[in-house]
């Protein structure tokens, strides 16, 4: 994965529902434990089943959510954004 130019985290999450109602040196203590990713197309960020070690917060562009059958047919859930 490619580091990305850094972007304002803190203010990404002040406009996050998730965040919205923390406090400045809350959203510092957050912001200071982000790591910022750029992804190419296609690839894959987590497969299901894998333990959490963070949560992903799309700032530019989609992330698709799908399944794979065993024939390798792609079903797609959903596309975030």
């Amino acid at each position: 994965m490619v580091r990305a130019n850094r972007v304002d985290v803190e203010a990404i999450l002040h406009h996050t529902d998730l965040f919205r109602e923390l406090s400045e040196p809350e959203l510092h203590r957050v912001a200071q434990r982000t790591r910022q990713q750029t992804v190419a197309r296609g690839e894959i960020l987590f497969n299901a089943g894998d333990n959490p070690t963070g949560l992903f917060l799309v700032v530019r562009g989609q992330i698709k959510v799908v399944f794979t059958s065993p024939k390798g047919d792609e079903k797609i859930v959903e596309l975030m954004g």
